[in-house]
């Protein structure tokens, strides 16, 4: 896999062309990102479409893992949305990296989370309400 910097030419630097880069070259579906990260599928479309833009960052972080981001480029993709990066000062950030690192997923690291204590990832609001009165 390239660097992030080969992908970060032209003008649209924004986080939707960054996952439909990352789509397209992982040979990704929206739908298998969607239930691997644990998010509604719907919610998960609004916001690789553009048409939703999330305040939370733990929604970001779990489709760039289900995504298979290396941690280069999920680093990427948060600062793309304007959140703040992994960090490994954080106590909870360094779970987190630790698990992008290894290779885990969303809910292999999710249950390391809680084993230490900490909130897993939150999945959207709507993930259990599914695509009804939407």
């Amino acid at each position: 896999m390239g660097s992030v910097r080969g992908r970060r030419s032209g003008t649209d630097n924004t986080f939707v062309h960054f996952a439909d880069q990352m789509i397209a070259e992982k040979h990704l579906k929206r739908k298998d990102i969607a239930q691997r990260a644990g998010i509604d599928q719907d919610y998960t479309y609004k916001l690789l479409r553009g048409v939703k833009k999330t305040a939370e960052r733990d929604y970001i972080l779990g489709l760039c893992i289900a995504m298979e981001m290396d941690l280069e480029e999920l680093q990427y993709a948060l600062k793309l949305n304007e959140f703040i990066q992994l960090d490994d000062d954080r106590p909870r950030d360094k779970v987190i990296l630790t698990g992008v690192l290894e290779g885990l997923d969303v809910m292999e690291i999710n249950e390391v989370l809680v084993k230490k204590g900490f909130s897993p990832l939150k999945c959207s609001p709507d993930h259990s309400a599914g695509e009804r009165g939407h």
